[in-house]
């Protein structure tokens, strides 16, 4: 493991991977940075749409719920994608994300990296969804921008590679602190408009 450790964020290697291992308060950081970047962007879609307010975000939980379990009108399953369990393969038999498939009691034949997998994979390294988004479930847990009621903590969703199928549905919910990093956990970026 000592390459992973060592190079994740420095080798060429690893540059198709997701970026693990900062906080949400990063995250949000980052956000702010990227869209001060494409402000021009952004105010050519707002006079192209005659709005105003957009910016670069973490998505709310809401939002990335909607996200990974849209399903167009009359389809139940798509190929190649996982919209929500029972569905981690294919009907060929490939695994649809990276996850902790050995800890999978619906299939007990599976080992450990049986997925293909025994870290995070590139970011296409699975189909996308409907939308053309990629690894809303499994390889990495994602920031939101939305808080647990109960305990105020940031909440966490998609769960990672470690992470056994019911971990990794989109209605599954993990809470960190804001400042912790982790090495399974990561973030993606949306436009949103202000008051979302």
């Amino acid at each position: 493991m000592a390459p992973f450790e060592d190079y994740y964020f420095a080798h060429p290697a690893y540059a198709n991977y997701p970026v693990v291992g900062i906080s949400q308060e990063q995250a949000n950081a980052f956000c702010r940075w990227k869209t001060e970047q494409c402000r021009s962007e952004l105010e050519k879609f707002a006079r192209k749409t005659g709005t105003d307010g957009w910016y670069i975000g973490l998505p709310s939980e809401e939002q990335f719920v909607a996200a990974s379990m849209f399903m167009p009108d009359g389809k139940k399953k798509l190929e190649g994608y996982v919209p929500y369990l029972p569905f981690t393969r294919n009907s060929k038999g490939a695994f649809l994300l990276n996850y902790n498939a050995f800890l999978d009691q619906k299939e007990p034949n599976n080992s450990l990296g049986s997925d293909g997998a025994m870290i995070t994979t590139p970011v296409y390294s699975y189909w996308p969804n409907q939308h053309g988004l990629y690894n809303l479930h499994g390889n990495v847990a994602e920031w939101t921008r939305s808080f647990d009621a109960e305990s105020g903590l940031c909440l966490v969703k998609g769960g990672c590679y470690m992470d056994p199928a019911p971990c990794v549905w989109a209605l599954s919910r993990t809470a960190l602190p804001a400042n912790r990093r982790d090495s399974r956990v990561g973030f993606r970026m949306a436009v949103l408009q202000s008051g979302e």
